[in-house]
């Protein structure tokens, strides 16, 4: 566990000091960023393009590719795609309980962050899943039981609800794009001069199209690859200094790749297609996707830009479909936005908060694991003939003598113990914590060993040349009584 502490020690700190280096970089000139001399994509990095991501899908896929038996491929995979859901669901109550005081008192750049962290904790799920050591382990703190027969339709419902909802964005987002090129008509040379200048700014492509479209009545660029991206304006009038603060406004969206944030929470939703809470969560993070870049733009501006943009924001009325982003999603949004962009107030940072919260999430991956049956051990082997404790491993300070076990005691004891068997491997030989022993089980008469390694309350059984099975002790054992046994 001291490993696991310093992970998310470091994943902490170094999120709380991203917050300042992506701040600076947004505001330093766009010549001055790496890659721009040379024509490459300077826009921000996102959690999303981290490029060990790719890496780490590869390893959990070899992973499962080697495990002994599919079917201990499959429990493990849903393992933990069940215990993401549960990780972010808590996320998000958690998140939406706390948002009405965060957006009061910490800047909004790093309110939008912190919807980033769900799409992080996907990476960590996945290192922390595949490594083979304990160093990063830990064990479970609860144990849900679902048995085998509602675990199996809960995963036929709720996959057909993931390949409906995951079908359903995508084609919505597809019709979305051509609805808007078939009426698209392109903008005058004024306009189009002016969305040279701030594409300039943030060091895009000038290849990036700009259209007029009567289909809506909000400005928005849709797209999430950077040659996919579309810029769209309703057939509306806009002086100089309003395409200035629209484009402005859509192309720090650009910059920062709001859209793959949105398309990410677009792969939760459809997930927890279930839970009314991420609902709730996906249009609070698109609501904080579009607070942080108002405060961008208003940073330093005066009140009568202030003023401006506000009208703008009052005139705009959202379209949220597809992946897109646009000046107002939603009316009913508006009156939070206008009171932040009309009387801003000073805020704290927020980097402290964001650490926090990474810390907490990482140190939560693996404290929840999943049983599918119950019963005793006896239930579970063939254990006749077990007769013999032939060997013992010791581990801490408990135990200081290997011998005078009382063999016929012990092992009754043992295989009649009440368990769950756990859906998700772990290392509990390789682990110190807490009160910890194994024994080696022998049949005599059939020549056959079975080790059975004791930790806190959970049991891991195996033998030689086969896969270790893990079980959670109902009520927990009774060290008393085990130490009792040792003479």
């Amino acid at each position: 566990m001291v490993y696991r502490y310093m992970l998310a020690v470091i994943a902490g700190v170094f999120s709380a000091m991203s917050i300042s280096a992506l701040h600076k970089r947004e505001t330093d000139p766009v010549q001055t960023l790496p890659g721009y001399r040379e024509g490459k994509d300077v826009r921000n990095g996102s959690i999303l393009k981290n490029p060990y991501w790719g890496h780490l899908a590869f390893i959990f896929i070899g992973y499962l590719l080697i495990q002994k038996t599919r079917q201990n491929t499959i429990r493990l995979f849903w393992t933990t795609i069940m215990e993401y859901l549960v990780v972010i669901s808590i996320y998000c109550l958690l998140l939406l309980l706390l948002l009405p005081i965060l957006r009061r008192t910490i800047s909004s750049r790093v309110c939008g962050r912190l919807w980033e962290v769900p799409i992080l904790m996907a990476s960590v799920l996945l290192y922390l899943e595949t490594i083979k050591t304990s160093w990063y382990a830990q064990l479970p703190k609860a144990v849900i039981y679902l048995p085998k027969t509602i675990l199996m339709a809960f995963t036929a419902v709720w996959l057909l609800g993931f390949t409906v909802s995951i079908f359903w964005y995508v084609f919505n987002h597809f019709c979305f794009k051509k609805q808007l090129r078939q009426n698209a008509r392109p903008v005058s040379k004024e306009v189009l001069r002016i969305w040279s200048e701030e594409l300039a700014k943030v060091g895009m492509d000038q290849t990036t199209p700009l259209s007029v479209t009567p289909d809506l009545q909000t400005p928005l660029v849709v797209g999430v690859r950077k040659k996919a991206l579309e810029a769209y304006l309703p057939d509306k009038y806009y002086t100089a200094e309003e395409l200035h603060l629209i484009f402005q406004h859509e192309l720090r969206h650009v910059f920062r790749r709001d859209a793959e944030i949105k398309l990410a929470w677009a792969v939760i939703r459809s997930l927890l297609w279930f839970n009314p809470l991420v609902w709730v969560a996906t249009q609070k993070a698109a609501e904080d996707l579009e607070l942080s870049c108002d405060e961008f733009v208003l940073e330093e501006a005066d009140e009568t830009t202030r003023r401006r943009y506000a009208e703008l924001l009052l005139d705009a009325a959202g379209d949220g479909r597809g992946f897109s982003t646009c000046l107002s999603s939603k009316a009913k949004t508006l009156r939070y936005r206008l009171k932040c962009v009309v009387k801003p107030g000073k805020r704290l940072t927020g980097s402290l908060v964001l650490a926090v919260l990474v810390f907490a999430f990482v140190l939560s991956c693996g404290a929840i694991s999943f049983a599918d049956e119950k019963g005793a051990l006896n239930d579970f082997y063939d254990l006749e003939g077990y007769t013999q404790i032939t060997n013992s491993l010791f581990f801490g300070q408990l135990w200081r003598t290997y011998h005078g076990v009382e063999d016929q005691e012990l092992i009754e004891y043992l295989i009649t113990r009440p368990v769950l068997r756990l859906t998700k491997p772990f290392e509990l030989d390789r682990m110190n914590e807490g009160s910890s022993i194994g024994y080696e089980l022998y049949d005599p008469i059939r020549d056959r060993a079975l080790w059975v390694f004791l930790q806190d309350d959970l049991l891991a059984v195996g033998r030689y040349g086969s896969s270790t099975q893990y079980y959670k002790v109902v009520g927990g054992l009774d060290w008393d009584y085990l130490k009792s046994l040792h003479k």
